[in-house]
């Protein structure tokens, strides 16, 4: 597939990717680049320095998030959580044309890109938050990396603060029962949201995770079991990447 819309796109993007690759580029300028990611041209927004044009490679070159049976899977509903600027979302979109997928992102940098760069695909829904283990608000730490962003809990006083939702909440605010795809790529704070109460689980077909340190493997992988999950490790670019399925009990 012809990835880029025109020369011009094609020499800015491999110029910025070598830019990118230089330790002292903080270029954060978003450029437009005209692609083909989605099965049509749309325009796609990356900052040099950030880490988006590493994120578009792994997702779409590399397929990070490709897995087995992917082809006959037919989700309706697919939740990303942690999704940048909507890199993610455009592939799932790309491989599930009609199914709806809602972007959740902290980072308000992340999230004014995101919305650019789905803004023209009617399926996909932006929303501005951090999902935890409780209700209220937090600080996100700002990363070079704009995939690096942390959510810090405590006093939002610290910072901007933006909102924090517990899965329930999630599922009641946009009016949905089930999520059929579950992407979690949240720096860590995966944590938070399978150490405490699972239930949620229940209304969770298949998840694909992205886990930051062997304790949060461990409480993850324990959550996913006690809810039957099978779990098996993507490992196409990176151990860390988790697919979990429903069995059928």
């Amino acid at each position: 597939m012809k990835v880029s819309g025109n020369t011009d796109t094609f020499f800015s993007l491999i110029k910025e990717t070598r830019r990118q690759r230089q330790a002292n580029n903080k270029d954060e300028t978003a450029h437009v680049y005209r692609l083909n990611v989605t099965g049509e041209y749309t325009d796609v927004h990356l900052r040099t320095s950030a880490g988006d044009i590493v994120m578009l490679y792994e997702i779409f070159l590399y397929r990070s998030y490709s897995f087995d049976g992917m082809d006959v899977f037919h989700p309706r509903i697919i939740m990303d959580l942690g999704a940048h600027i909507g890199m993610s979302a455009l592939y799932f979109q790309s491989k599930y044309p009609a199914a709806a997928v809602y972007s959740i992102e902290p980072d308000t940098d992340n999230f004014e890109l995101l919305k650019k760069n789905t803004v023209s695909n009617p399926h996909i829904t932006a929303l501005q938050a951090a999902v935890s283990d409780t209700d209220g608000s937090a600080v996100v730490a700002k990363s070079r990396y704009g995939y690096n962003s942390v959510v810090l809990a405590g006093d939002a006083a610290a910072g901007n603060p933006i909102r924090t939702m517990t899965m329930p909440t999630l599922f009641n605010e946009l009016h949905i029962s089930t999520i059929d795809l579950l992407k979690v790529d949240i720096e860590g704070y995966e944590k938070k949201i399978f150490s405490g109460n699972t239930d949620w689980l229940f209304n969770v077909s298949r998840i694909i995770i992205e886990v930051h340190s062997p304790e949060d493997e461990a409480v993850c992988t324990a959550a996913l079991r006690r809810h039957n999950f099978s779990i098996v490790k993507l490992g196409k670019i990176a151990d860390n990447i988790l697919y979990a399925v429903k069995e059928a009990i």
